[in-house]
C-alpha cells in the first residue's frame, strides 16, 4: 500500500510523470510498469518516462518530460524555461535543453538540445526541474521571440534585475548565438534597460 501512495504522490508532483528509475526506487516492478502500460492507459512518452493515464498532456507536462528525461545532463533554457518561470505563458513547440558539450545528450521529437557548458550560477532547480536561471532565460529567449525586446523589457520590470541580466551575458558572451554588447570589463551600465536587439 505504501509503495501505491508514494507513486501517486509523486504523480501528483510531477505532472503525471515518472521515470524508470524512480517507479523501481519506490518499489514498483517492471511487470507493474508493463501492466501500468497494458491495462491502466499508461504510455511511454520518453525512453524510461512514462506518463498516467488520467493526467493531460499540458504545456507543463510536456516541458516536465523534456527535463526528466535529460535528469542532470542538461537544463531546460531558453523560452521553455521562460515558461517554466512563468514569465511565458505559453511553452514554445520545442523545449530547448542545454547540455554540456561532453554530454552525450542528442535531439528527439519535441526537443532540440543545444551544447554549452553553463556556470553554476545560471542554473537553478525550480519545482523539481533544472532550468537556467531567469537572467540568462531572460537574455535567451529575448533573442529567440517575436518581440523580443518588449519581452525583455518586461522581465527586467517584472522578474530580474539589470545588473544580474548583464553579469548573466559576460558569462556567456561569446557563445554561439550570442550578440555583442558593450565590453565586460566594465562595471555594467546604470540605466534601467539594456540595449535593444541583445540577448
Amino acid at each position: 500500500m505504501s509503495t501505491h501512495t508514494d507513486v501517486l504522490d509523486l504523480l501528483a508532483r510531477q505532472d503525471g510523470l515518472i521515470t524508470c528509475a524512480q517507479a523501481t526506487g519506490l518499489g514498483m516492478s517492471a511487470r507493474t510498469l508493463r501492466s501500468r502500460l497494458q491495462t491502466d492507459g499508461w504510455s511511454r512518452v520518453a525512453p524510461q518516462l512514462y506518463l498516467a493515464g488520467d493526467h493531460p498532456w499540458t504545456d507543463t507536462t510536456r516541458t516536465r518530460a523534456a527535463g526528466l528525461w535529460a535528469g542532470d545532463r542538461a537544463a531546460v533554457s531558453g523560452p521553455a524555461a521562460a515558461f517554466w518561470h512563468r514569465m511565458l505563458d505559453r511553452a514554445p513547440e520545442e523545449v530547448q535543453l542545454t547540455a554540456g558539450r561532453r554530454t552525450g545528450l542528442r535531439a528527439r521529437s519535441g526537443v532540440t538540445v543545444r551544447r554549452r557548458d553553463l556556470a553554476a550560477t545560471d542554473l537553478v532547480n525550480i519545482r523539481g526541474l533544472w532550468v537556467t536561471d531567469r537572467p540568462l532565460t531572460a537574455l535567451e529567449t529575448a533573442a529567440a521571440v517575436e518581440r523580443g525586446s518588449e519581452f525583455l523589457d518586461r522581465a527586467l520590470q517584472k522578474y530580474v534585475k539589470f545588473p544580474r541580466v548583464y553579469r548573466a551575458y559576460c558569462r556567456n558572451m561569446g557563445a554561439q548565438g550570442s550578440r555583442r554588447w558593450p565590453p565586460c570589463s566594465a562595471p555594467p551600465p546604470t540605466g534601467p534597460t539594456p540595449p535593444r536587439n541583445a540577448s
